[in-house]
């Protein structure tokens, strides 16, 4: 799985789109894309996701997720299990600092 981490916060990207459900980001890796986590400057513990694609991208993956597409349910478990391990270790190093 290819992901990249901000611990910071962090400019949005203009080429990106901002996504909050887990499953559905967890979809879009299993589709290939890259994430990156971003935290609101006003609310830290506010986690979302960065997708490096465009919102038209999203649009037909989400198309895709919303007409339950086939897909390897272990290949998807283990994304989501990954997404999910990545925002609760982004939540607990915020939490430390």
């Amino acid at each position: 799985m290819v992901t990249e981490n901000s611990r910071s916060p962090t400019k949005i990207n203009p080429d990106a789109t901002l996504m909050e459900d887990s499953h559905q980001v967890a979809f879009m890796v299993l589709k290939g894309y890259k994430i990156k986590l971003w935290r609101d400057t006003e609310d830290p513990r506010h986690i979302m996701f960065e997708v490096l694609c465009t919102p038209e991208q999203v649009d037909l993956e989400l198309a895709k997720y919303f007409g339950n597409e086939q897909v390897g349910i272990t290949d998807y478990i283990n994304c989501l299990k990954s997404v999910k391990s990545q925002m609760y270790s982004m939540k607990k190093t915020i939490k430390e600092s």
